[in-house]
This record gives structure tokens, C-alpha cells and sequence, in this order.
């Protein structure tokens, strides 16, 4: 085995072509067409052994000569464009020698290539329409020539066909449904085994929310902490592996092939069974939830997973079950990793913890705003863990080892970055105590999860036993945002008791999602 060459494949403007419709239909099939253009299409043309690995919008391949390697891009893409309009696929192809170059040292040059081939692209315009077709209703493409496309573009139409689980296989021309991965059981799917038969929403206004009423949706991102550097130690730790004089770079070769896909699967799996058991919590609170007002449909559930790709997870849910839906799934990222993963030469640390930002808006709210609101939640949250300084030595240190949440309540109107938000009507982040740690191990915070439930449960004893009221609490509020709360607690009857512990920015955030706010882990409902 002398020369091979290495494909790279990768679906660019995934976050665009994913989030940017309104109908949550389109979103799941979108996310689905990513998930099927490099799993399922690249696996269709090649060999199990061709196949390195695949996942988050990108695949891998290994071919012994240039002829096939070209062949299966264009199979690919081909297919791809033709069935999938309006995706963008891009692909590069690094020559190496088996026996002499190193396989992580081709991964990164093959990325460079495909990095720098994206940056050069040659279409940074989209014709959309001649003036001689009816105009699509999603977007400014023409309508779609299918009889059944109720006025939406080919490309809204595909999406809309491949997430129907009501289509059959021959309405979406052999396309999968979605049962195939979200609404099959946990190991293949995202429901947990033996709890019943439940399906997840199509539709925005299946999440819950009561007839007449206002129907806010929470927008969920979560991203594992360090992934980059998890990923460096399996590389550092390889590059010790290539440096032994006793072993040949091919046969390390082959060990890091081996290695790569057991983590990258073993990433996915966790972060799967961390949204599983999450599903099972919520389902175990169907009849909790219907008694606090979220309306259930049939056997549809309060949530919507929609990317659930290796750390990269949305999930969208009824608002008010949003932030203890976010917290309980942190909790299980650890919970599901609380491992160490055995690359027969040495251990990787598989400790994982996660960051998510939520955004609660209104369900007509503009979807991908609302999705990019919340990935700023998430990177705000990343923000609270500390630097990991490895200067001395010690590449085992457990700094940084904690889950934050952050959250903001978008009240209607369109708003700006989060930054302009915290600055405009937080007081330049004074009038919030947000993001809250859920979960550490070395760290000590007071801006905890805990504290800032303690809190919600306090005002709400207040409310249950009649100390305080609604009206007051709202006054109390208000005074909070121009900094007159303790002129009033003085004022009002019975402000006394919330003087004593009072607490600008988490007495503010309290306030602000107590309506929105329901508890999934009581005992006692």
C-alpha cells in the first residue's frame, strides 16, 4: 500500500440551511438532509473500509487511487444537488503516502485545502427568479412544480417531505422518515425504550400551548465543553504513539483510524443518551404538565429535538418547561460520560460536561434568531469557564470542569446581538446574574442553578401563603430596573421579608421567568 488519498466532504451554511424557515417541519427535515447527504449517500458509495469516519455535516474517506476518489465526489454531490436543492457540499482530496506520512498530519492539511476552498468560493451571489415563475411563499424562489407543494420552493418542499412521517415511501420518492433516527428507541433513536409510543412535533404549535393563549417556544443550544482539546490529547497522545521507533507509521496509521471512530462514536452515543434520558424525564411528567396547563396533543410530545450531531445539540420545547429541560440535560452529559474510553495503548478521559443557552420567544418569533440568540446564550455561558493552563506540566488538571446555563426571555420584539441586549436592559449586565453554574467540580461560584432556584421556589411560598402578591412582586421588579427596589420593599407591605435577601440581578431574573417557569424534577406534583 503506497499512495492513497483522503476526501474530506462537508455541507457548509448547515446553521442556514437548517434554521432559517419558520415552519419547524422544514427544520427537522433540513437537519435530517445533512445528517443523510454524509451518512447515508457517502456510505452508499463506498466500502466500509473506505469509510473513516462521518458526523456533524462532515465525512471521511480513504481510497487507493485518485480516479476513485474523484468518482465518488461527483456520485455524491450529484446525487445530492439533484435531490436536495439549496444545499451547498464541498469536498477536497489530500495524496499521501501510507507508509511515511502521518494520518492526523493529512487531516489537517485536508481541512486547510477544503477551509481555504470554502473562503474562495466563486458564487457569493444566488440567481433566484427570471420574472417568469410564480414566487415561492417561503422564500424568493420560484414555486415548486410538484402538485403538492402548497406554494413553497423545491427546496422547502424536500425538506417539508423528508420530516413527514405521514408520507409514504413513495409520496418522498424512497426518502427516510424520521421515526429512522429521532423517534426510534435509544441506542439508534432519541426515545427511551419501554415508555410507550410518543412522537416529537412538526409543527410549532403542537408544543403545548393552550388554545387562545400566548405561546412561547424555547429555543435550546448546548455545546460539550473543550471538545477541541479532547480531540488534541487523542492527537498528542497519538504523536507520542508515531514517535516510537518500535512501531511503522502505517501500522499507527491503522491504530489511529480504529481509535478516531470509537471516540467519534463514542462522543455522538453520549451526548444521544444524555438527550434520551432527558425525553424519558419529560415523558414520566405528562400528566404533571397537562395539570400545569400544556396542552398535549394525541401522543405528541412538549419537545422537539432538531440537531443532535456528535456535542452539537437544539432542541426546541414548550417555554416553560425550557430551562429545567436545558439543566437536567447538562446533568446528563456528565452523567453519561462519567467514563474513561480504552484506546488499547492508552486512556482518554471522557468526563464531559456542557454549556446552553436559552431562548425563550414568541413561536412566530423569527426561527433563526431565535436559534442564534440562543447560541450566543451558549457562548456567553463557555465565557464562565476559566482557561486551562497547562504551562506546568500537568495535562490532567480538572479546571474549568462545570456546566453554565444562560437565558433570555424575548418579550415580542425583535432585538439586537446579546451584548446591545445586556447593555440596553440590563443595566450593562448589572441587572442580572446570569449564566448560572449547574454543575462543577472545582469551581466555586454564588451565582449557582441552586441559588437561583431557591430563590424561585421562596417568592413562590410568598405567593402560595399570601404574603406577598403578584401585583407586589411586579412593582418590586420594575423598581429593580431603576434601582428604587429598596425605597419600595420600604413602602409596601410586607417588603420586609424580601429586603433582608435581597439580590439585584437574581431577584431580577427570578421575576422575569417565574411565570414561564415549570419545575420537571418535583416529587410531588
Amino acid at each position: 500500500m503506497s499512495n492513497q488519498f483522503l476526501v474530506i466532504l462537508e455541507v457548509s451554511q448547515k446553521q442556514n440551511y437548517v434554521f432559517k424557515s419558520n415552519q419547524l417541519k422544514q427544520n427537522v427535515g433540513a437537519s435530517m438532509i445533512v445528517r443523510y447527504v454524509t451518512e447515508k449517500i457517502g456510505d452508499s458509495y463506498c466500502t466500509e473500509e473506505e469509510r473513516f469516519f462521518t458526523g456533524g455535516g462532515k465525512g471521511a474517506y480513504l481510497f487507493i487511487t485518485k480516479e476513485k476518489a474523484t468518482d465518488f465526489i461527483r456520485k455524491v454531490s450529484t446525487e445530492a444537488l439533484i435531490r436536495f436543492p439549496g444545499i451547498e457540499l464541498f469536498a477536497a482530496i489530500q495524496e499521501f503516502n501510507w507508509e511515511e506520512d502521518k494520518l492526523p498530519d493529512v487531516m489537517f492539511n485536508c481541512f486547510a485545502k477544503l477551509n481555504k476552498k470554502k473562503a474562495a468560493r466563486k458564487e457569493s451571489y444566488r440567481l433566484y427568479n427570471l420574472g417568469i415563475a410564480q414566487q415561492s411563499v417561503d422564500s424568493q424562489m420560484p414555486v415548486s412544480p410538484n402538485g403538492m407543494n402548497d406554494g413553497f420552493s423545491q427546496e422547502a418542499w424536500v425538506k417539508e417531505r423528508f420530516a413527514d412521517r405521514r408520507g409514504s415511501k413513495e409520496a418522498v420518492e424512497g426518502y427516510r422518515s424520521q421515526e429512522d433516527y429521532f423517534e426510534r428507541p435509544y441506542p439508534y433513536g432519541l426515545m427511551p425504550s419501554g415508555e410507550g409510543t410518543y412522537s416529537f412535533p412538526l409543527e410549532f404549535e403542537e408544543l403545548g400551548a393552550s388554545f387562545n393563549e400566548k405561546s412561547y417556544l424555547a429555543v435550546i443550544a448546548i455545546d460539550g465543553n473543550r471538545m477541541g482539546e479532547l480531540f488534541q490529547n487523542f492527537g498528542d497522545n497519538f504523536a507520542n504513539r508515531y514517535e516510537n521507533k518500535d512501531l511503522t507509521i502505517s501500522l499507527v496509521n491503522n491504530e489511529y483510524i480504529k481509535a478516531y471512530k470509537k471516540l467519534s462514536l463514542k462522543v455522538d452515543d453520549i451526548f444521544r443518551q444524555a438527550v434520551t434520558n432527558a425525553n424519558k424525564v419529560v415523558i414520566e411528567k405528562l400528566e404533571m404538565l397537562n395539570s400545569k396547563g400544556i396542552d398535549l396533543i394525541g401522543n405528541l410530545l412538549p419537545i422537539r429535538p432538531i440537531v443532535v450531531s456528535g456535542d452539537d445539540i437544539c432542541v426546541v420545547t414548550d417555554a416553560r418547561i425550557g430551562l429545567s429541560y436545558a439543566k437536567i440535560l447538562l446533568e446528563q452529559i456528565l452523567a453519561c460520560s462519567d467514563t474513561n474510553m480504552d484506546c488499547d495503548s492508552f486512556q482518554i478521559n471522557l468526563k464531559m460536561y456542557g454549556c446552553a443557552g436559552v431562548a425563550m420567544v414568541h413561536n412566530h418569533y423569527p426561527f433563526f434568531l431565535a436559534h442564534e440568540l440562543a447560541e450566543e446564550l451558549c457562548s456567553k455561558a463557555k465565557q464562565q469557564i476559566p482557561f486551562l493552563d497547562k504551562t506546568d506540566g500537568n495535562t490532567n488538571r480538572n479546571d474549568g470542569n462545570a456546566s453554565y446555563i444562560d437565558f433570555h426571555i424575548v418579550q415580542g420584539e425583535l432585538e439586537g446581538s446579546l451584548s446591545d441586549i445586556r447593555s440596553s436592559k440590563y443595566d450593562d449586565s448589572n441587572l442580572t446574574a446570569k449564566p448560572y453554574c449547574v454543575l462543577a467540580e472545582n469551581e466555586t461560584t454564588p451565582k449557582t442553578w441552586q441559588t437561583f432556584k431557591n430563590r424561585l421556589d421562596e417568592f413562590d411560598q410568598f405567593m402560595k401563603k399570601e404574603i406577598v402578591g403578584r401585583r407586589m412582586l411586579k412593582g418590586y421588579r420594575e423598581t429593580l430596573s431603576n434601582d428604587r427596589a429598596e425605597e419600595y420593599l420600604l413602602k409596601v407591605h410586607n417588603g420586609d421579608i424580601i429586603r433582608k435577601d435581597m439580590n439585584r440581578g437574581l431577584d431580577f431574573d427570578v421575576l422575569e421567568v417565574m411565570d414561564m417557569y415549570i419545575e420537571l424534577e418535583k416529587e410531588n406534583d
